[in-house]
């Protein structure tokens, strides 16, 4: 994956992978950071903080290549989604449930849990929604200072699929 004026890419070996930082323009690598062997994906590229996706275990790796200490900011479990809201925000899910994590304090906030499989997530750009999406409706949750989240189911088909919201957030296609 290319990154600023960097290339990252995972190594396997036979009992380890690594995640390398080559730096393109001095050819040389950066940066090493020894992970599990198993099958990992890069997601969300246009972010600061490397999110790899472990298809094996179902894991999320937040990593930053630019920490001299500490590059493995965390290890979130039991996730198959995930959007970065913003630098520090990022929305997850898994097939039913989803999550508020924040990576400064590693707080992880328990949106909604539902009987389907989620098949989609998406953030509202005015900051106060979020969309889900399962074979069958598309929902959005109301993120307020109440009690509970607001729910609300916008559509109801028979078949539901790849949704996408544009920029201004007012219009959905699926």
């Amino acid at each position: 994956m290319p990154k600023d004026d960097r290339l990252l890419f995972i190594e396997k070996f036979e009992d380890r992978a690594e995640l390398k930082v080559w730096k393109i323009n001095d050819e040389r690598e950066e940066k090493k950071v020894n992970l599990p062997l198993s099958d990992y994906k890069f997601i969300n590229p246009e972010h600061r903080i490397v999110t790899l996706y472990d298809r094996k275990f179902q894991l999320l790796y937040l990593v930053d290549p630019n920490s001299p200490v500490k590059p493995i900011r965390d290890v979130i479990g039991n996730a198959d989604k995930a959007v970065w809201i913003n630098d520090l925000q990022l929305l997850y899910a898994n097939d039913f449930e989803i999550f508020l994590y924040d990576l400064n304090s590693g707080t992880k906030i328990l949106l909604t849990r539902i009987s389907r499989p989620i098949t989609d997530i998406m953030w509202h750009p005015n900051n106060n929604y979020v969309l889900y999406a399962t074979d069958s409706y598309i929902a959005s949750i109301e993120l307020d200072k109440r009690d509970k989240y607001n729910i609300t189911r916008l559509i109801e088909l028979e078949n539901i699929k790849d949704p996408v919201l544009n920029k201004n957030g007012d219009t959905l296609y699926f």
